[in-house]
């Protein structure tokens, strides 16, 4: 009798127990339920007062990690069209909570999956700058985009970016990228990318930039003007000690390496390379070389300066394999071991040159224009 007594003692206690651990998870559901509901109607009030454009948020969940989770975020422009969508953002809660209660925009970690940005319907916006905003400055210490596309021209291009300490204060922001990923289009991959990015007004600045295409490393840093406008822009910098495999930017050309030194310069049509240095086993070049970006494809003008190239005939065979007959007569295919000074034009409708040629059996000068 006793020991059934105990028993249904001990079974009440149980009930009691798992009756206030379900009523505690159906306290907590409600909570976290009322929270995610209204967190989405005060983020996307608080977009629309700090601009003109519109956000769209379908959910907020806690991850296991005790993050939250931003589903399906589409950003319309004022004529309701997609300018951004992704259908996850990460991000810590704590920094949300501070962002929405305390005005602090100071984010540890964000993360943004498989987002899309449709450059086209990009207008003028500027959270930091409007008139009704209160934000004085935003920084995320750690960004990653992944799986990221930017859609410019009709071109997609894919990012893979780690970005720290991005940082934003009116009209200007400033970050580092480290060992990213760039795919443009499908067709040309740049990986390992590293730099310390700023801008300022309508001035970008790019420091020790380096990045891998192919088997060739670039280094360099650079300076852009302008850049509010694409008709306006104006750039230079220098390229410092890369280097570059000749086959991974002509098809039919052997692997040849040289170290590549230059300073350059142009602007949303044009670039000009001045002071190259290329320094090869067998071949080295110190020009000037400019040309106009190519249409379709296809380069429209090119120029060459020759201040000094020392080679041979079948090491330019080498590098590039139609250069005779199209840009170098050729009458010099078998002209062996040489150095050469002048000058050169080219475009599809004509080619000009001029040049001093230099070997064992004496000089040459030749003047082409077909």
């Amino acid at each position: 009798m006793l020991s059934t007594i105990k028993n249904i003692f001990s079974n009440n206690k149980k009930r009691k127990l798992l009756i206030a651990i379900l009523s505690l998870f159906i306290i907590i559901s409600i909570v976290f339920s009322y929270f995610e509901s209204n967190i989405q109607k005060i983020i996307s009030n608080e977009f629309s007062r700090q601009s003109s454009f519109e956000v769209k948020l379908d959910d907020v969940d806690f991850t296991l990690l005790g993050n939250l989770s931003f589903k399906n975020i589409t950003i319309y422009n004022s004529k309701k069209d997609t300018l951004f969508f992704t259908p996850l953002i990460v991000v810590n809660p704590k920094s949300i909570q501070n962002a929405l209660i305390k005005r602090e925009f100071d984010f540890d970690e964000v993360i943004i999956r498989e987002g899309k940005l449709y450059s086209t319907n990009f207008e003028n916006i500027n959270f930091l700058n409007s008139k009704n905003s209160s934000i004085d400055e935003l920084l995320i210490r750690n960004l990653k985009l992944k799986n990221f596309d930017f859609f410019i021209n009709g071109l997609k291009n894919r990012t893979n970016f780690n970005i720290a300490n991005f940082r934003l204060v009116k009209d200007s922001f400033d970050f580092s990228l480290t060992n990213s990923i760039l795919d443009v289009n499908n067709e040309n991959k740049y990986e390992n990318i590293n730099v310390f990015f700023s801008k300022k007004n309508n001035k970008i600045k790019l420091d020790d930039l380096n990045f891998l295409y192919k088997n060739s490393s670039f280094s360099l840093d650079a300076n852009i003007n302008g850049v509010n406008k694409i008709d306006s822009i104006i750039f230079t910098g220098l390229i410092k000690n890369s280097r570059i495999i000749s086959s991974d930017f002509f098809s039919k050309s052997k692997k040849n390496s040289f170290v590549f030194n230059s300073k350059f310069s142009g602007d949303a049509t044009k670039i000009l390379f001045s002071e190259l240095e290329l320094t090869g086993d067998k071949t080295q070049l110190n020009a000037n070389l400019g040309f106009d970006f190519p249409l379709n494809n296809r380069v429209t003008s090119i120029f060459f300066n020759f201040n000094e190239l020392r080679s041979s005939s079948s090491d330019l065979l080498d590098l590039y394999p139609d250069i005779f007959g199209s840009i170098l007569p050729s009458s010099l295919k078998n002209i062996g071991s040489f150095s050469m000074k002048g000058d050169i034009f080219y475009n599809p409708k004509q080619i000009k040159s001029k040049i001093q040629l230099e070997n064992n059996n004496g000089k040459i000068y030749s003047d082409l224009n077909i």
